[in-house]
Parts: structure tokens; sequence; C-alpha cells
């Protein structure tokens, strides 16, 4: 999961007022990387992650007379496309909606913020419940003076368990994905991120709290089964308490383990059977400033490659104080051979060789491939 916030990229064509207002809101924009989603606006040009969400607003034919705008709406890697004018995803930035593909080369197509008041279309299914993953809810909840309205009884119940009185909801429902979510990230407190885990057990489903303080938060893996957990981050101000609230919308059981892969599989051709996801995980040294990339991933089919990488790798919490694991999740797209290429090296030292290199070829039979 990426972290919430936005990444923003380079606009040309300030001769244009589009231009103009880019130029205004730039500083604004790149002061605000770690802002709640809800003050997120895509209508500035830029790349903006949420989760496995991405969404991309660019400038076409800039600062010429056929000047127009461009929205992108991806999920776990993957273009989304709409089959009519008006169909809209629920998104962590509120509801986007299709506004089609015209003729000429200026105006607005692809995706947009839908317009509050505007009624009509049709809110097209989530893309985690399209493919039949689990799928988990989470809320973050903190201490405060008086009790929030809105709040689940449940929910209440739970946090009296723990020792809680009254709360405050510090973020709404959102789907646990796996790139971590930041819940906070202060000089004060400390760090703490979410991510949901691969579903390996029948009959359990986990979620990864990362940070300051680390741990798995296991619960029944089963649809409406709940849980409440409280994390506690101590600093100069003073211990803070955290509430996670997780509700199973889908456990799908159905759904296939992970294939998963280690330094082992290094220079093999490995043949994916039965599984959806591929999961490489690798060591890291803790204080070297390494961290394994994606370097490529390239199918040898002419309409591409078997798997994909989604997101970013994640950490893997850990006791040992010098190692520390990366995961590299890929998923089954299509069937074939995929070479899949990673590297080991500090983000900030582009030209410089790798310290080590993984290669692994999937080979990903007819039966194997994701519907």
């Amino acid at each position: 999961m990426d972290e919430p916030g936005v990444i923003t990229g380079i606009v040309c064509g300030y001769r244009s007022w589009i231009g103009l207002a880019v130029l205004l809101a730039w500083g604004a924009v790149c002061n605000g990387a770690d802002e709640p989603m809800r003050k997120t606006d895509l209508n500035t040009p830029g790349t903006y992650r949420s989760g496995q969400w991405e969404y991309k607003h660019i400038i076409t034919s800039p600062g010429s007379r056929s000047e127009g705008q461009k929205g992108m709406l991806f999920f776990a890697g993957k273009e989304l496309t709409a089959a009519a004018t008006g169909d809209y995803y629920e998104t962590p930035w509120g509801k986007i909606e299709w506004v089609g593909e015209p003729a000429t080369l200026w105006g607005v197509r692809g995706w947009f913020l839908r317009d509050q008041n505007r009624t009509g279309g049709r809110e097209l299914p989530a893309p985690w419940l399209a493919e039949g993953c689990p799928v988990v809810e989470a809320m973050v909840l903190t201490d405060a003076e008086t009790q929030a309205t809105g709040v689940d009884k449940w929910i209440v119940d739970e946090v009296a368990k723990l020792g809680g009185k009254n709360v405050a909801v510090a973020r709404s429902w959102f789907i646990a994905g796996t790139q971590a979510e930041t819940i906070t990230d202060t000089k004060l407190n400390g760090r703490l991120t979410l991510r949901a885990a691969a579903a390996r057990d029948a009959s359990t489903l986990t979620m990864i709290c990362d940070g300051s303080k680390a741990s798995t938060e296991a619960f029944e893996r089963k649809d409406g089964a709940t849980k409440v957990v409280r994390k506690v981050l101590g600093g100069l101000s003073g211990d803070v308490n955290y509430y996670l609230a997780f509700r199973v919308i889908k456990a799908a059981p159905e759904w296939p383990k992970p294939m998963d892969l280690g330094a082992e599989s290094n220079g093999k051709e490995v043949v994916v059977k039965d599984s959806r996801e591929i999961i490489i995980t690798l060591p890291v040294e803790r204080t070297s400033g390494l961290a394994w990339q994606v370097k490529r991933v390239q199918g040898d089919s002419p309409k591409g490659s078997s798997v994909v990488a989604v997101g970013t790798p994640q950490s893997v919490p850990a006791n040992d104080l010098r190692t520390a694991h990366t995961e590299v999740l890929l998923k089954v797209v299509g069937t074939g051979k995929t070479l899949v290429e990673l590297e080991l090296k500090r983000s900030w030292e582009t030209e410089k060789k790798a310290e080590k290199t993984f290669e692994v070829t999937l080979d990903v039979p007819a039966a194997s491939k994701s519907k």
C-alpha cells in the first residue's frame, strides 16, 4: 500500500489557466504529502496513491490550442475502464466517474471526481470484490473526552474491554490492502502502519502492524467477524492509544493460498500451479540502507506478462535486530513465462550497480490463469 498522499508530476503548459493553477498549487501539494485523503485535491495534475488505488491526472498537448485533461484510474496495477459515461467507483478520495473519450483532442476524458450533486450512473463493483479475494475493512479510533456519535456499539464495547472509555474516529472504514497504510507518523510518538497479510490459513485472516512497535493481529476467517485491538505508542508527549477495529467483509475461503518463494529460487524456473498470487520474501540487513526493488517483470508473450508486480515491496516485521525481510507481491494475470528481476540497492544510488540481484522465471500454465 503505498502511503496516503500525493506524488506530484511535472506539469507543462503554464501559459494556460490550467498551468497557472498548477504552479500556484505546487508548493501546497508538495507540502501536503501526508495529509488525510479528504484533503487531497485530484483536480491538480499529478499522481495520487492510496493502498492499491492509483489515480493519474495529466495535461495533454500542454500549451497548445488542443490542450486537454485526462484522468486514469488503476487498482492493483491494472487500469480500470467503464462501459458507459457516468459509471463510477467509490475510492479513498470519493466517487470517481467515467466522463468518456471525446473525439476532440481538447476537453476532459477518462476518470474525474464526481460532482456531489450529480445523480444517475452506475456504481461499479469494487475491484477487490470482483476478484474474489478476502476483504477486510479497518477503522482507526483514538481516545476522546466524550464519546463520538455514530460509532458502532460493538466497537465501543470492545474498546471498553481494552481499558478505553470514550473514542473519536481518526479514520473511517477503509479496505485494508496489501500495501501498508500509514496510521500515524510523528517524531513525538513514532510510526504505525497497517496492511493485510496474504491469506495462508483456512481459519484465520491476519493484519500486519508495523512501525515503532510491530505485531500481527489474527482473527476469525468468517464473513462478518470482528475484532478490536489497541496499539500504544509512547514518546515525549506521553502514551497515545490507537484502537484498530477490523470487520471481515468477505472471508473468501475458496481463495487459493499464495505461492511462497525465497532466496533458494534465485536463477530457477518455477511452475505456478493453483495460485493467483506469488510472494517472494528476501532478507536484507536493517542498518545497510539497502532495499529490494523490482527492476523488471518481462513476459515472453506478445500479449504481455503472465504476472504483474502489485504495489511496492513491503517490509515484514521481525524480532531480529540485524536482519529484516521484504515481500514482493506478484499477481497472476495471464499465461506463459515471465522473468522477474529484483535488485538490492540504495534508492538514491540510481547509477550504482546493485549489491545483489534475484531472478526467477515464473511459468504459468493455462489452468492457473486468474479469472
